[in-house]
């Protein structure tokens, strides 16, 4: 899991106090380490940002987090939807 999915998921919550915030990104370290933004995925992310990817750069920065370390994105948002090896969840 990219380093940058953990901000995101401290957004997300952050509206429901600091132990939901702990309790969700205990439970994605639990199933996935986490892996640092380091130079190679912050160049291939921006590479991608035009080529590929529809979101911000965060979006950019977890597909190189992926394609890099050969994983698969799980998740549901929009921006990864029909791309490759991506796994989609949610409503299509």
């Amino acid at each position: 899991m990219s380093a940058i999915t953990i901000a995101e998921v401290s957004q997300k919550y952050s509206g429901h106090g600091g132990n939901m915030v702990e309790s969700r990104i205990n439970d994605l370290l639990i199933r996935s380490p986490m892996i640092p933004v380091d130079r190679k995925i912050a160049t291939l992310a921006g590479m991608l940002r035009h080529k590929e990817i529809q979101g911000g750069i965060a979006d950019a920065i977890i597909m190189a987090t992926a394609r890099i370390g050969h994983h698969t994105i799980v998740t549901g948002d929009q921006h990864f939807q029909n791309l490759p090896d991506v796994v989609f969840i949610g409503d299509t």
